[in-house]
Parts: structure tokens; C-alpha cells; sequence
């Protein structure tokens, strides 16, 4: 299970105590004598806004989850494809050596084969025009 969503559920908890302590306030606020014993009020809103305060930091800390997530996702895809790029250029170097190899060993047979010629009283040169 992924870091989102174990923080996702702690957030609905979380929200479901915002909305409880907004309503402890609203009913604090609705009684008639609010305005002459304002500490009930008042600690309906300390406590109010302290669960606000924590479903912040909660949502905060589940949006760099989210973050991190998708950064170490794209972190490893990375090194994937680094990986497949390394393997393809050694194939490739590969292949270029047995190309050298090949060019070469040709290189060296036609050479031999044209002083064999050459020895044998066969001219590899082009007729001249004269």
C-alpha cells in the first residue's frame, strides 16, 4: 500500500475532526449568552483550529508523499533506461570492434591476394590507354 493512501485515510479522520469541532463552535456561537461567557466559544475555536492546523500539516505531508512517490517512480524508470541505454552502447561497441576486425582481416587478405597476383605475373592495376 502506498504512503498516499495510509496518509489519504489519516486525513479523513483528521477532516472529520475539523467538522466536529466546527460544530462544537457553530453550537457555542448559536447560544444566546455567547457574548457575556465567551470562553466556551473561545475554547471550541482553540480546539477548532488546532484540528486545522493538524489536517494541514497532515495534508502537507501527504502531498510530499505524493511527490516523493512520483519522484522515486520517475528516479527508477531513470535508471532503466540508463541501463538499457549502457547494454545498447556496449552492443553497439561490440559490433563496431567486429567491424574493425572484419574490415581489417579483409584489408590483409586482399593485400596478400594482390601480391600473389601480382607475383604470379597478373597486374591488379587498370590497363593504361595509350
Amino acid at each position: 500500500m502506498s504512503t498516499h493512501a495510509t496518509t489519504s485515510s489519516a486525513l479523513d479522520v483528521l477532516l472529520a475532526r475539523v467538522q466536529e469541532t466546527t460544530e462544537q463552535l457553530d453550537a457555542c456561537l448559536d447560544t444566546q449568552n455567547w457574548a457575556q461567557n465567551p470562553a466556551p466559544a473561545s475554547a471550541a475555536m482553540a480546539r477548532r483550529d488546532e484540528a486545522l492546523q493538524d489536517l494541514i500539516a497532515a495534508a502537507d505531508a501527504d502531498y510530499t508523499a505524493v511527490i516523493r512517490e512520483a519522484l522515486q517512480a520517475a528516479l527508477h524508470d531513470g535508471e532503466r533506461f540508463t541501463e538499457r541505454l549502457n547494454a545498447r552502447r556496449r552492443e553497439l561497441g561490440r559490433a563496431s570492434l567486429r567491424a574493425q576486425r572484419l574490415t581489417s582481416a579483409s584489408l590483409q587478405y586482399i593485400e596478400q591476394a594482390g601480391s600473389g597476383a601480382e607475383e604470379g605475373g597478373i597486374s591488379l592495376s587498370p590497363p593504361s590507354r595509350s
